[in-house]
C-alpha cells in the first residue's frame, strides 16, 4: 500500500513583497554633475601645481598664488555679504537634496507591486476615449493626479463628453488612485 503525501502549501511562501513606489530623480543629479565639475577643476589645478613643484612644467603655483592673495586681504563688508549668500545657497542645496521626490508612476490595484507610467495612463485613456461612438480624434495629457482629454466629435458633444468621461474612468479603475478626468469635446465643424 502506497501513501501519497499532500503537496506542501506554498501559496504564502512564494509571495514576494510589493515593490516600492517609483519616484522621479528630481534635481539632485544635476547638482551632482555641477559639484563633480567643480571638483574636477580643482583636481586639474592640483595636478598642475604638482607638476610645477616637480619642475616638470615652468610657472608658479596657482594654489599658492590664490592662498597668498586671500591671506593679504583685509576684512571688508563684501566678505560678510558673500558669506551670507554662500550660507543661503548651501541651505537651498540641502533642502533640494532632502526634498521629497514626486511620484513618477501610478500603482495598479494588485499586491504584486505593479505600476503604470504616465505615458501608459495617457495611452489607456486615449484608447478608451477613441472607443466611444462619434469620436473622431483624441488628444490626452496625463499626470499622476489628472487626465485631460481633448476630443473632436462628429455627434452631439454633451452626450459624447459624458461617454468619454465614463469610458476613461472605467479604463482607469484598475489603478489604486484614479486620477481626476477632465474632458473637453468640440464638434468637427468647429475645427476649421
Amino acid at each position: 500500500m502506497s501513501t501519497v503525501e499532500p503537496a506542501p502549501d506554498t501559496s504564502h511562501a512564494s509571495q514576494l513583497p510589493a515593490a516600492r513606489t517609483p519616484r522621479a530623480t528630481g534635481p539632485v543629479p544635476y547638482l551632482g554633475i555641477l559639484w563633480a565639475s567643480l571638483l574636477l577643476a580643482l583636481g586639474v589645478a592640483a595636478v598642475r601645481d604638482s607638476l610645477v613643484v616637480l619642475d616638470v612644467i615652468p610657472g608658479g603655483s596657482w594654489t599658492g598664488q590664490a592662498l597668498s592673495e586671500l591671506d593679504n586681504q583685509a576684512p571688508a563688508d563684501w566678505m560678510v555679504a558673500l558669506a551670507v549668500v554662500a550660507t543661503i545657497v548651501g541651505l537651498l542645496l540641502i533642502s533640494v537634496a532632502l526634498r521629497r521626490r514626486s511620484r513618477s508612476e501610478l500603482a495598479v490595484n494588485a499586491h504584486a507591486g505593479v505600476f503604470v507610467t504616465k505615458a501608459g495612463v495617457r495611452r489607456l485613456a486615449q484608447a478608451a476615449a477613441l472607443s466611444v461612438d462619434g469620436v473622431d480624434t483624441v488628444s490626452v495629457s496625463a499626470s499622476t493626479r489628472q487626465v485631460k482629454v481633448a476630443a473632436t466629435a462628429v455627434t452631439d458633444s454633451s452626450a459624447t463628453e459624458a461617454g468619454i468621461a465614463a469610458a476613461v474612468n472605467d479604463a482607469l479603475q484598475g489603478l489604486e488612485r484614479v486620477p481626476d478626468v477632465r474632458v473637453r469635446v468640440t464638434g468637427l465643424g468647429a475645427q476649421q
